[in-house]
């Protein structure tokens, strides 16, 4: 932010500023990235990624057991739809970002940034439908507390 009190605030910073993830060293060894509007594909495996959409998930394995991780962004964030910097290496993880290493966000005046999120974890590898359908119970019921 800026530290001159006449101007506002501005928020900037590196590709990965949001709210962060980093998941316990168990899940770091084979986990996998999933996000929504089957953007899966687009996810390199063993690097950084920066891609838009609703939800991100990650899917891995503590002791044996399978788990997946998800974190929702509300629609009407700051920016529209968040984007999601996800890595594996050195360890796993997941950011959700408003992409102020492109383009700073600057506040009106009297402004306030406010973003919303959840996060979801569930026992086994749950799939791209079941998380569209975790993400849809969860938009609707945020929708409601409006």
């Amino acid at each position: 932010m800026g530290a001159n009190p006449d101007q506002p605030p501005t928020f900037n910073g590196e590709r990965y500023f949001g709210l962060g993830l980093r998941f316990v060293e168990p899940m770091d060894d084979s986990g996998t990235h999933l996000l929504a509007d089957d953007r899966g594909a687009e996810l390199a495996p063993d690097a950084e990624n920066l891609v838009q959409a609703s939800w991100c998930a990650y899917q891995s394995s503590i002791d044996g057991n399978d788990v997946t991780v998800a974190v929702f962004a509300r629609r009407d964030n700051p920016r529209g739809r968040t984007v999601w910097f996800t890595m594996t290496e050195p360890f796993a993880y997941i950011a959700a970002t408003l992409g102020l290493d492109k383009r700073p966000l600057v506040l009106p005046p009297d402004g306030a940034l406010t973003c919303v999120y959840g996060v979801a974890a569930a026992d086994g590898k749950l799939t791209r439908d079941q998380i569209d359908n975790l993400y849809r119970a969860w938009s609707r019921k945020e929708n409601a507390v409006q």
